[in-house]
């Protein structure tokens, strides 16, 4: 029972504890949206994380893919390849643009809507493709700037 009202108070519980925690940074994250929002109700802060996300994350990837190029074909995926990648510094630094990348995701998905989010992410393919071509010093052919121009306009369709 509470002190002095005659009613029984149940003990506080954890559930109670993160569902306040997590309405406060509901009501800050609308509070973010109304502070970032452009003209058309979409969160420019958020568009501009999700293609930060989507460039960092390209760079991660093609980075980390020209680390393991080098690696002999024998080797394989084994513990001897992973031990040789933990070593090389081309590959901690594919890995930290991916994580960037990451994070950049993440800050986006955690201020913006996963309609608005998930779509530019995808534009990583976009990125990393002519990335690729240029490490690895390859023209990128006609087919693949077909499709890659048939997923900027499904993007920019889904976007709108």
């Amino acid at each position: 029972m509470a002190l002095g009202t005659g009613r029984y108070a149940p003990p506080p519980s954890w559930a109670a504890f993160f569902l306040a925690r997590s309405s406060r940074n509901l009501r800050r994250a609308s509070s973010f949206k109304r502070f970032a929002s452009s003209g058309s109700g979409a969160p420019s802060s958020t568009g501009a994380a999700a293609l930060a996300g989507a460039v960092f994350t390209a760079i991660g990837i093609v980075v980390r893919q020209r680390a393991t190029m080098d690696v002999p074909a024998d080797q394989g995926v084994s513990t001897l390849m992973v031990k040789t990648l933990l070593h090389r510094p081309l590959w901690w630094a594919g890995t930290g643009a991916a994580v960037t990348g990451y994070a950049f995701q993440a800050l986006a998905l955690a201020y913006g809507s996963l309609l608005l989010v998930a779509p530019l992410l995808v534009a990583t393919l976009l990125f990393a493709l002519p990335l690729s071509a240029w490490v690895s010093h390859r023209r990128v052919g006609r087919a693949a700037w077909g499709w890659a121009s048939v997923l900027t306009l499904a993007l920019a369709v889904f976007v709108a």
